[in-house]
């Protein structure tokens, strides 16, 4: 579970090329599937800044869950509500333009990571690949969105 900072999860491509899937933060718990399962991780969790998480082991984890059944009835709330983002993300990917993906990216980030004096700002630094990634797309069309969204004053853009 982390408590503090940003986790990102990523791939590594057949072609070895590194994919963002999602960048946690505080609350949000990381390597449940394996815990659960006890199979091998499908992702890698890579500290995006300085975090602190809590850890368990395993048969720490079982012992609690045996003690403690209503410990699954949490855990069953929080993979149903990773499947269903994963479910309106494909939706999402599939039905929406770029611009409208790019754009819940950022008020999901913001939501997330906002900025305590500026909660419309991401206190999180991000470069344009990595929105691309969460975004499903190239860097170079997410730039040009973003330009664009700059030169309207939709969105600021500070350096990192």
């Amino acid at each position: 579970m982390i408590t503090q900072g940003a986790i990102r999860i990523e791939r590594m491509s057949q072609g070895g090329k590194r994919l963002l899937l999602a960048i946690l933060g505080p609350g949000e718990v990381v390597g449940e599937m394996s815990l659960i399962s006890g199979q091998p991780r499908m992702a890698d969790a890579i500290a995006h800044e300085n975090s602190e998480l809590y850890q368990i082991e395993k048969a720490t984890f079982d012992k609690i869950i045996s003690e403690h059944p209503s410990v699954s009835g949490h855990l069953m709330a929080i993979l149903s509500g990773r499947l269903l983002n994963t479910g309106v993300n494909l939706q999402r990917v599939g039905l929406s333009s770029l611009q409208s993906r790019l754009a819940y990216v950022l008020v999901d980030l913001a939501a997330r990571f906002a900025n305590e004096k500026n909660p419309s700002l991401i206190n999180l630094k991000l470069t344009q690949t990595d929105l691309a990634d969460l975004a499903v797309s190239s860097r170079e069309h997410v730039n040009k969105i973003l330009q664009v969204w700059k030169a309207e004053n939709v969105i600021t853009i500070e350096q990192g």
